[in-house]
């Protein structure tokens, strides 16, 4: 696959840089990779959304959830 000088440049690509690809709304996305380290991470953790308080129902519904799961694989 060619890309052009241009948006090579924009994008800050070169040789022997990793391409992730990836599908949304119709569109190829690529994009460079990027090294996962611990400074990314917390980032990536601080930038999340808070853990739901588990209750009653919720137990429940992971429990269903890991039993159809268990039953597919066992199948």
């Amino acid at each position: 696959m060619v890309i052009p000088a241009a948006i090579r440049e924009m994008a800050q690509v070169g040789a022997g840089d990793e391409l992730e690809v990836g599908y949304s709304s119709g569109m190829i996305v690529m994009r460079k990779r990027r090294a996962l380290t611990p400074s990314r991470v917390r980032l990536m953790l601080l930038a999340g959304r808070k853990l739901p308080v588990m209750d009653a129902s919720g137990e429940r519904a992971v429990e269903q959830a890991l039993t159809r799961t268990r039953d597919r694989v066992n199948r």
